[in-house]
């Protein structure tokens, strides 16, 4: 039990310690996941373009088809 107490100690002291309301840490951390989203869906669209020819005509018409069928379960 000593070891836990110590280590959260620590931790609360870490934390006080840091600067609280860093506009570039705050930024940051709102941020990211956008980006992560973004990044993801920019990879997706260039694959189902037919210049990149990724993914195939049939093939985009069943993942429209999952697309449709997630979205009528989730409503």
């Amino acid at each position: 039990m000593d070891g836990v107490t110590a280590l959260l100690t620590d931790e609360l002291l870490h934390m006080t310690s840091l600067q609280v309301g860093s506009a570039t840490s705050l930024l940051q951390f709102a941020l990211l996941p956008i980006a992560k989203v973004l990044v993801l869906c920019g990879f997706g669209l260039a694959m189902a373009t037919p210049y990149i020819n990724i993914l195939t005509a049939p093939s985009r018409r069943v993942l429209s088809k999952v697309k449709v069928a997630r979205m009528m379960i989730l409503t």
